[in-house]
């Protein structure tokens, strides 16, 4: 029996040869020579000079313009400020995946430049926004609030210590605490204390702290730690604020006053003063306990452990002799110099 129709097998190599031919790359001619390439080589290098001179062009005119508003109005305007080169650094939610991929990230602790994640130190930074949150009355307790494995110890001996990783000594000669990278340890008694004293933060941008060994940087003296305290300047912080604080219990008032100012784009100056008095808790609201059990010298007192002592103690976080302590520091800013 004949038929008009192809056999299967006919069909479905006929339905094949058609796919293939659909489906096959179709091949561009080939240039005959690579001066099509060259040409457009070169006109992408016209295109990227031109660009970076209208950039540089645009940098230039945009200093003037913030000078010459400084000059007839002492400030940049407000809207002027909200614009895009007025602004702090992008969020980096906000930014896109090639400025991401561009962002040097630079944290203490490294000698070069490196990701925070892969950076050869264990590294906390406390933000301005966090001291402020956190309600720290000194530096002590601001640093125990947010720094994992450091301790703060009222002790029998001197000062209250830090201790960070375990370690801690009686001078709080085994860690660095630095401003701006200048170490402000005391080698002779009281060690790292000059800072730590201070319920004024006002003033600080942000706190760097180091866990573990950073002597090869700081040099000698970070055997525990590293903390680098950064102060605002006349780029971080513009214009004029006050803050007013007052404690019950722990008895204690402070005011704190700064003024910023930005003369150029990597130009500016600024101000602080703060004054406090801190009387501290007395033995009622805040009582000194002792962990052992000892006979007082001399007046033959007998401290039981887990009690309250039956003589009477300075307040708690009292400054020495409840006089007034002042902070003062000016800084000027100009690009890379800083006085």
């Amino acid at each position: 029996m004949s038929s008009n129709f192809l056999s299967l097998p006919a069909r479905l190599s006929v339905l094949l040869a058609a796919a293939v031919m659909v489906l096959a790359p179709t091949k561009l001619p080939a240039s005959s020579s690579g001066t099509d390439d060259e040409t457009l080589r070169k006109k992408l290098e016209e295109v990227s000079a031109a660009l970076n001179e209208l950039n540089a062009q645009r940098e230039k005119l945009l200093q003037e313009k913030e000078q010459l508003q400084i000059q007839l109005w002492g400030s940049v305007p407000q809207e002027e400020k909200e614009t895009e080169e007025y602004t702090e650094p992008q969020d980096l939610f906000e930014m896109s995946i090639v400025d991401l991929m561009n962002l040097d990230v630079l944290p203490v602790g490294t000698l070069t430049k490196s990701a925070r994640r892969i950076s050869p130190a264990a590294i906390t930074t406390i933000t301005q926004e966090q001291i402020w949150q956190s309600g720290a009355h000194s530096l002590n307790e601001l640093l125990e609030i947010y720094i994992p494995g450091l301790q703060y110890s009222i002790q029998e001996w001197e000062f209250p210590h830090l201790g960070i990783r375990g370690i801690t000594g009686d001078r709080d000669d085994k860690y660095l605490l630095l401003v701006n990278g200048r170490v402000l340890n005391e080698r002779g008694h009281y060690g790292a204390l000059s800072e730590r004293d201070l319920p004024l933060l006002a003033d600080i941008h942000h706190i760097d702290v180091i866990r573990g060994p950073g002597s090869a940087i700081y040099g000698p003296g970070a055997i525990s730690g590293v903390i680098n305290i950064v102060t605002e300047n006349g780029l971080t912080f513009r214009g004029t604020e006050v803050t007013a604080k007052a404690g019950a219990i722990e008895n204690f008032g402070s005011i704190e006053i700064k003024h910023g100012r930005k003369f150029s784009k990597d130009s500016g100056a600024y101000f602080y003063f703060g004054l406090d008095k801190y009387e501290g808790a007395s033995q009622d609201w805040a009582p000194y306990v002792s962990g052992k059990w000892f006979t007082s010298w001399g007046d033959g007192y007998t401290v039981r452990p887990g009690r309250p002592v039956p003589f009477s103690v300075v307040n708690d976080n009292q400054a020495w002799a409840q006089s007034p302590r002042l902070k003062f520091h000016t800084q000027y800013t100009n690009g890379n110099f800083d006085f």
